[in-house]
């Protein structure tokens, strides 16, 4: 018997900073040559870029149906950092930094995980070098992370 896979889709979130404010580009769309399912552009003012960043990566990802595949691409360092590097050991510490101080935006963090867990979520970051980090976490998978980001099968 056939096993049937989860739909796949491509989230994609670009950050452009500007002097006063900044916006964020916001397309998904499932993983063919379709068109994307939902764009969109927000203006942003440039006092809390990381909050609005983790807003609409949330945004992004509940497009998308628990258990689905997708692949959340970003030029966020932040975005892809929170995933991949710092999530495993803000949950060791309670959503405290190694210096022992509390996790800045922690409530917004703890959200974006919540979501990341609900589907099989691969963060990748792409860089001016052209090389990424890409990284498939699973509810309780350990994270990986590669000098190149695969393409999805």
């Amino acid at each position: 018997m056939a096993q049937n896979k989860p739909p796949r889709f491509i989230a994609e979130l670009e950050t452009v900073q500007g002097h006063a404010c900044f916006s964020v580009h916001v397309s998904v769309r499932a993983a063919t040559d379709a068109p994307e399912d939902a764009v969109s552009t927000h203006l942003l003012p440039a006092g809390d870029p990381q909050r609005a960043i983790l807003t609409e990566a949330i945004s992004a990802i509940r497009q998308t149906p628990e258990g689905a595949r997708v692949e959340l691409r970003t030029n966020s360092d932040y975005l892809t950092d929170g995933i991949l590097r710092w999530r495993s050991g803000w949950e060791r510490r309670n959503f405290q930094t190694a210096k022992g101080r509390p996790v800045a935006l922690a409530d917004v963090w703890k959200i974006l995980f919540a979501e990341v867990d609900a589907r099989q979520v691969r963060a990748v970051l792409s860089t001016s070098t052209t090389k990424s980090r890409e990284a498939t976490h699973h509810a309780h998978d350990a994270i990986s992370v590669a000098d190149h980001a695969p393409q999805m099968s």
